[in-house]
C-alpha cells in the first residue's frame, strides 16, 4: 500500500456568524485529525495540522473542469503552519494563539521563518485538548519548546 506523497485538504471556519467558538472548533478539529491513525501494512500515521486566521476569498474557478479554491494570506499562511509543523501536531500563528490560549495547553515553539512574510512571529503548537468538562475554563500553562534548535527556514 503507498500513500500520496503529499495531500492536503483545507477547513474553513467562521461561515456560521451565530457560533461563537469557531476558532476553538477549528483547533478541535485540527487535534482530532492529527491523533494517530492505524494504518493496515504502515503500522499508524500521523498528521500535521497549521491554522491561521483572517479573510479568504473562495470560488469556483474553470469551465471545463470546475475546481473550487480559498485563496487569501490566510490561506498561504496556514499552509506554512502546517508545512513546518510536526507530525501528530497542530501548529497556529499568534493570533490564533491569542483567541483560544485559554481553551488548550499550548507549547511555545519560537519563530518560523514563514516564506512571503517580512519577520519572523511566534509560533504556537497545540498540545491537549480540555477535558470535557471544562469547556472554556481558563488554562495557564504552557510547555516549553521539545526542540528550540532555532528558527526553522522554509
Amino acid at each position: 500500500m503507498s500513500l500520496p506523497p503529499r495531500s492536503a485538504c483545507l477547513v474553513v471556519g467562521g461561515l456560521d456568524p451565530s457560533r461563537r467558538d469557531q476558532t476553538a472548533a477549528v483547533v478541535e478539529l485540527g487535534i482530532t485529525m492529527c491523533e494517530p491513525m492505524p494504518v493496515p501494512d504502515l503500522g499508524s500515521i500521523a498528521l500535521r495540522a497549521g491554522i491561521a486566521s483572517g479573510p479568504v476569498v473562495a470560488g469556483v474557478i474553470g469551465t471545463v473542469r470546475p475546481a473550487f479554491g480559498l485563496w487569501g494570506d490566510a490561506v498561504n499562511t496556514a499552509g506554512r503552519m502546517e508545512s513546518t509543523g510536526v507530525a501528530g501536531r497542530v501548529q497556529v500563528t499568534q493570533p490564533v494563539y491569542e483567541e483560544v490560549g485559554h481553551q488548550f495547553d499550548f507549547e511555545l515553539r519560537g519563530t518560523v521563518d514563514v516564506k512571503g512574510k517580512d519577520r519572523c512571529r511566534p509560533i504556537w503548537s497545540v498540545l491537549t485538548r480540555p477535558s470535557r468538562g471544562e469547556g472554556c475554563a481558563p488554562r495557564t500553562s504552557v510547555k516549553p519548546a521539545l526542540d528550540s534548535s532555532g528558527p526553522v527556514r522554509v
